[in-house]
Formats: structure tokens, sequence, C-alpha cells
């Protein structure tokens, strides 16, 4: 009976000291996984903008054709909508990384 209190609680302990290693582990993934979604966020951002420039410029383009013809109805509309998804995903991948940028700070502290 000792035995068995003995050998609980020595995993216990085991289990106990194991978990801020395994808490650390996870944290510098989650800061360098933070990063990289910034990073594709900033792709699709770019893509996006891509899009809503190009929408644009065919607008232009196409002048009072775009505004009257069905098929260029809403282009000018879906280009703004596109322009903005782009601001916001550039303000999102800011946080991200300002985010990755706090929990790598915060762990550099826990090294010392």
């Amino acid at each position: 009976q000792i035995s068995r209190r003995t050998s609980h609680g020595a995993r216990a302990s085991l289990q106990r000291a194991r978990l801020p290693k395994d808490f650390w582990n996870l944290a510098c993934l989650g800061a360098v996984q933070l990063r990289e979604i910034a990073a594709q966020l900033r792709a699709v951002c770019d893509a996006t903008r891509n899009v809503a420039l190009r929408a644009e410029a065919a607008a232009s383009e196409y002048g009072d054709w775009c505004d009257t013809a069905i098929a260029g109805a809403g282009l000018r509309d879906r280009a703004d909508s596109a322009a903005f998804s782009a601001k916001s995903s550039v303000a999102t991948a800011d946080l991200l990384e300002k985010l990755a940028r706090t929990n790598e700070v915060v762990l550099q502290r826990g090294e010392k």
C-alpha cells in the first residue's frame, strides 16, 4: 500500500514537472505559428489587393458601360469590397505579429 502511494506520488510529481516544459514547447510553437499565419494572411491580402486594383482599372476602362450593362453591374462595388477586405487582412496580420512578438518576449523572460 505504501509503495502504491509512493509510486502514484512520484508519477504525479513527474507529470507536474513535465507540464511546464510541455507548456513551454506549445508556447514556442504558438509564436511560430502566429508569424506563419500572419505571413499567409499578407499573401492573401496582396492577392486581394491586386484583384481590387484590376477590377477598378477595368471599371474605369469600360466607363459608363460598366455602370449600366448587366455584365458590369456591381464591378465597382466588388472592387471596393475587395479593397476593404485587403485592408482588414493587413490589420489582422499586424495584430498577429504583435501577439507573436509579445509571446516571444514573455518566453525570453521565462528563460532567465
